[in-house]
């Protein structure tokens, strides 16, 4: 992959350099199409990919979300619900939601 990404010129670069990443650790999904009595076996690997135009490391937080108690001695809790698992954050690049990023 890394020869593929260096040749395209695209800057994208392999998260994980080692081959004993993939064969230990990778999430690897198949498939299995067939056409007139013939079989082709889909072999995909989810590899994490990087683009040399990060010049810095991102900063990555980990969610865990956990019940709050509502103010006012009120009898419920509040508990964030989202799929989302991580957040990354660049101090350099100011964005949100309200407002445009720069």
């Amino acid at each position: 992959m890394t020869r593929k990404f260096r040749r395209t010129g695209s800057g994208l670069l392999l998260v994980h350099q080692d081959t004993d990443y993939y064969y230990e650790n990778a999430n690897v999904g198949a498939a299995v199409h067939s056409s007139n009595g013939s079989f082709v076996l889909f072999i995909v690997l989810y590899a994490l990919i990087t683009s040399d135009e990060l010049l810095s490391p991102l900063t990555v937080w980990q969610l865990h979300p956990f019940p709050l108690k509502s103010p006012n001695a009120q009898n419920y809790y509040t508990v964030l619900a989202t799929s989302l698992k991580y957040i990354t954050y660049d101090p350099r690049v100011h964005c949100s939601v309200l407002h445009s990023c720069r």
